[in-house]
C-alpha cells in the first residue's frame, strides 16, 4: 500500500499514513490540521479537532470501539499506517488486527 508523510505544525517529524486511509479521513470531513500532544507520561499522540472534540487520528483510522485502545506495532506513534495499528479489546486480553477502515 502506498503511504505519504504529512508534516505537523508543532512537531519536527512528519506523520506516516496510508494514502487510502488519508482519502477516507478526508471524505469523512476530518481536517488535516493534526498536532502532537503528550499524555503527561512522555507518550506522544497525533490528535485532531473533529466534531467539536479532540480525537486520536489512530482511533479515527481504525474506528476502534469504545472501551478499547489502539497500540502501535513498531512503537512509533507517528506511524499511522494500518499495518502498524492494532486494536486491543478492553474486556478480553486478546489482540486482533483491524484491516478495514470504517468511519462513522
Amino acid at each position: 500500500m502506498d503511504y505519504i508523510e504529512i508534516p505537523l505544525g508543532n512537531y519536527h517529524e512528519p506523520v506516516i499514513i496510508d494514502v487510502e486511509s488519508l482519502l477516507r479521513l478526508r471524505a469523512a470531513g476530518v481536517s488535516e490540521n493534526w498536532f502532537v500532544n503528550d499524555d503527561g507520561a512522555n507518550n506522544l499522540y497525533v490528535r485532531v479537532k473533529h466534531n467539536g472534540k479532540v480525537a486520536s487520528v489512530a482511533r479515527l483510522i481504525t474506528n476502534a470501539p469504545k472501551g478499547s485502545w489502539v497500540t502501535f506495532v513498531n512503537n512509533n506513534k507517528l506511524d499511522l499506517r494500518l499495518k502498524n495499528l492494532w486494536i486491543i479489546a478492553k474486556k478480553k486480553p486478546s489482540y486482533f488486527k483491524h484491516n478495514e477502515l470504517i468511519i462513522k
